[in-house]
């Protein structure tokens, strides 16, 4: 079994998800996705991924929604970690 252990998601939707206002840094444009999850779930598939675990992006703060969301879609594979 392969497990990946440090997956990180990034949305293009910021008004459902947005940047914490005092973020670190925010990640490139180009790491912005419509639906990540989806892009993610296929890569898996395509290099032989079992599970994963998603690793809460230190940009959207105590807001653990998209990781929330993306493990509730598919908690079979997907697991995350949380910041506080």
């Amino acid at each position: 079994m392969i497990i990946e252990w440090n997956a990180h998601m990034f949305r293009s939707d910021s008004k459902r998800y947005p940047f914490h206002e005092r973020a670190a840094y925010q990640p490139k444009e180009k790491m912005h996705f419509e639906d990540p999850l989806a892009d993610y779930l296929n890569r898996m598939e395509q290099q032989g991924i079992d599970r994963a675990v998603l690793v809460h992006p230190e940009p959207y703060g105590d807001d653990h929604r998209l990781a929330l969301d993306c493990v509730a879609a598919r908690s079979d594979l997907l697991k995350t970690t949380a910041l506080f």
